[in-house]
């Protein structure tokens, strides 16, 4: 049961990990633009 909580748990938390990075990604050309 633990293990499939720990599980769900990484399939929440990837998601916003990828848009946070998009996020910085996203910000560092726009200030490379500027």
């Amino acid at each position: 049961m633990k293990i499939h909580v720990e599980k769900l748990d990484k399939i929440c938390i990837q998601p916003q990990l990828l848009l946070w990075m998009f996020s910085i990604h996203h910000h560092f050309i726009f200030y490379k633009i500027l």
